[in-house]
């Protein structure tokens, strides 16, 4: 049921967040974070393969990420059992997604905990698995972004 309710808040939430925002955390080579209703988030748009990566780290922890492409198929609030994740050396197995559409692109929003941002921060890619379905993202300086997006969650939880 937990999941239920956490993907609630991707579906309410989840937004390219806007560059903005009062308060950037960016330093050359980052994504760039925003602070975006009190969570920090980040994206990264790949104009070639038209996929968005959409990272968010909730202000109590824990980690939401959306990943979205042109072209998939999928139906926003419904669920997807049984996706993996592939990063560099760590495969997070039989995931539950929720299908999200964000900016005309359709895809998959995980709830993940704080430990995918250390998996995330030293890989050089991620794989979305599906069955026999693979989509390949490389992530680049994925360790500075990783290190805005803790900083920024740090300072939000200080006010």
């Amino acid at each position: 049921m937990r999941f239920y309710a956490c993907a609630a808040a991707v579906i309410v939430g989840f937004s390219v967040p806007d560059p903005a925002s009062a308060q950037t955390y960016r330093r050359a080579g980052s994504w760039g974070v925003v602070v975006e209703g009190g969570s920090c988030a980040t994206s990264r748009y790949d104009q070639d393969g038209r996929r968005l990566v959409i990272l968010r780290a909730q202000r109590g922890g824990g980690v939401l990420l959306g990943v979205v492409k042109d072209g998939w198929s999928t139906t926003p609030d419904q669920s997807y059992p049984g996706l993996e994740l592939g990063l560099t050396g760590v495969t997070y197995r039989n995931l539950r997604s929720i299908g999200v559409e964000v900016d005309g692109l359709q895809g998959h929003a995980f709830v993940l905990a704080d430990t995918f941002l250390d998996h995330l921060a030293a890989t050089s890619h991620l794989t979305v698995i599906d069955g026999d379905r693979r989509e390949r993202i490389d992530l680049e300086q994925m360790a500075l972004t990783i290190d805005d997006l803790r900083q920024c969650r740090a300072a939000t939880m200080a006010d």
